[in-house]
């Protein structure tokens, strides 16, 4: 009985990872575009090639943390900003039913 407890609480984090890391690509996508650059330069300035950034941006492919601190330092975005607007948005998310007493 606490197994299955703890698996679903931990399959929960996963799921709730992988929405952040998918927000975290989307965020960076806005930023780019904001800033004029397109996904071909960006991705060689990067060093990678541009269908892996789309994947990325679009959240079907995760990188590494030091990944996206380069490529929001290449934007000259605070990466707290970034980490802001993602906790700002899962505060917006919560309700009633998600929190739970363990």
């Amino acid at each position: 009985m606490l197994y299955n407890r703890l698996t679903i609480i931990f399959m929960r984090e996963i799921k709730n990872i992988d929405r952040k890391l998918n927000k975290v690509g989307s965020i960076l996508r806005k930023k780019r575009v904001e800033a004029g650059i397109n996904s071909t330069e960006f991705s060689k300035l990067l060093g990678v090639s541009r269908p892996t950034l789309q994947r990325i941006e679009a959240g079907n492919r995760t990188a590494t943390l030091y990944f996206y601190m380069f490529a929001f330092q290449l934007l000259k975005v605070d990466f707290d900003i970034v980490f802001k607007e993602i906790s700002d948005e899962d505060k917006s998310n919560i309700n009633s039913n998600d929190v739970k007493e363990i």
